[in-house]
């Protein structure tokens, strides 16, 4: 039997899955930073890394 999820993202989207979750994990983190800065003023939250914020490391 073929899983109905598998048949609604498409075969080619398999590999994409891990990256999706990721990136869904992170844009909620960044939400909540900013609605709590907004609602309170500052946050201790977990803010978004951005690429240029860390140099590259072999």
């Amino acid at each position: 039997m073929v899983d109905r999820a598998l048949l609604a993202i498409g075969f080619e989207g398999v590999e994409h899955v891990p990256f999706l979750v990721v990136w869904a994990i992170a844009e909620g983190r960044s939400v909540t930073n900013a609605v709590d800065a907004h609602l309170t003023g500052s946050s201790q939250l977990p803010s978004p890394v951005h690429p240029t914020a860390l140099p590259l490391a072999v």
